[in-house]
């Protein structure tokens, strides 16, 4: 009869397949972010990297710092792309930490609210170890981290989005530049959390004299712990 389990074909073998199915996705899903690979040592001070005083002046007026933990592993360290030939003529691509460098791109775009402009501004680090549990979703060579700051009409800062160059781990905070009937129904401005890291609900930027963001990077997979601001100085 159709209600014996025992005539069923495969029953006790498709019993085994899901619990390893479910086993399998509690391995990639359930650590995924909510477990570090490494944390911070309080004793070791972080390596600051600030802006040059080249390029354009909109560009670097709004250009974070970044504030790296762990900076005694070069992994760590912000550094520049280089390339050259290997052996067999073979590319080699790495990240210099001796060379750090920040990248930018500015772009205009225009909404029914108005003209707003976007200066994304990008870092690469040498490397990001490998790990299954926790999953590190950003491992591998060459890795880099994305800062977008997005200016209003009158140049005020709006929304501050981040995350890797893979992608991943994407955060996006408002300032109390923002409009509040652009801000998401329901939005309270209470600190969000991101895939075991809290961050920022809101960036309070009104209050501070010529503020400048302060981005803080956790070592080994180089994920951002804390998006601030500070009065320049």
């Amino acid at each position: 009869m159709g209600n014996d389990p025992g005539r069923r074909a495969g029953g006790p073998s498709r019993g085994r397949a899901a619990l390893g199915l479910i086993l399998l996705l509690a391995l990639f899903t359930g650590p995924v972010g909510c477990a570090h690979l490494f944390e911070v040592n309080p004793a070791e001070a972080p390596a600051v990297y600030r802006p040059g005083q080249g390029g354009d002046e909109l560009v670097r007026r709004h250009a974070p710092v970044f504030l790296i933990h762990g900076a005694g592993n070069q992994d760590n360290l912000i550094g520049s792309p280089r390339a050259r030939y290997g052996g067999q003529d073979w590319e080699e691509v790495w990240v210099d930490p001796e060379q750090p460098a920040l990248y930018y791109r500015v772009d205009y775009f225009e909404t029914p609210r108005g003209r707003y402009t976007n200066l994304a501004y990008r870092v690469h680090f040498p490397a990001s170890p490998w790990s299954l549990v926790p999953f590190n979703l950003g491992a591998g060579r060459n890795m880099g981290m994305l800062v977008v700051v997005t200016l209003d009409g009158e140049g005020r800062p709006v929304l501050v989005t981040n995350s890797l160059t893979c992608g991943c781990y994407v955060v996006l905070i408002p300032t109390d530049y923002t409009p509040r009937d652009a801000l998401p129904q329901g939005w309270t401005g209470v600190p969000q959390k991101i895939y075991g890291e809290t961050l920022p609900g809101i960036l309070k930027l009104r209050e501070l004299e010529d503020p400048v963001l302060v981005v803080t990077v956790r070592p080994g997979e180089h994920r951002v712990m804390d998006i601030g601001a500070a009065s320049r100085g």
